[in-house]
């Protein structure tokens, strides 16, 4: 699966390259959680005592997935952290693909944070979002 984000009117930037483990890729994702609140106006009709399924179409959604990165050296993972943070877009749409094929796109995403850690050559970087409308 690969991950990417763009803010309006900006380039794709990729988040997460895809399972295999390779130099100056970022494989994953890895503990991938997420969930998709239900808005108000959804929740009151489930409650109903005949409560239909109601398509979910605009619903918002949050979550967290990472990756491991793998650089050169120590000083090229941390030069890429500092790159990639002041590169990477804080919002925009955010795209699951699977074989090149988007499967999820999440308009209006916020990344709320971006922790990482650095372990020798390899950075360990997560991002949590806050989305709008699922599509």
């Amino acid at each position: 699966m690969t991950i990417t984000i763009q803010a309006a009117g900006g380039s794709e930037v990729t988040l997460i390259d895809g399972p295999d483990r390779a130099q100056d890729k970022t494989c994953g994702p890895a503990e991938m959680t997420g969930g998709m609140p239900l808005s108000p106006q959804v929740r009151l009709p489930l409650r109903r005592p005949a409560a239909r399924p109601i398509a979910r179409g605009g619903a918002t959604a949050n979550g967290s997935f990472g990756g491991a990165r793998l650089c050169a050296d120590a000083a090229a993972a941390a030069a890429w952290i500092v790159t990639h943070l002041a590169a990477c877009p804080r919002g925009g749409t955010l795209r699951f693909k699977v074989a090149g094929a988007t499967k999820l796109t999440i308009a209006d995403t916020v990344i709320a944070d971006i922790p990482y850690s650095l372990h020798g050559a390899t950075v360990k970087i997560a991002y949590n979002y806050v989305g709008g409308a699922v599509s």
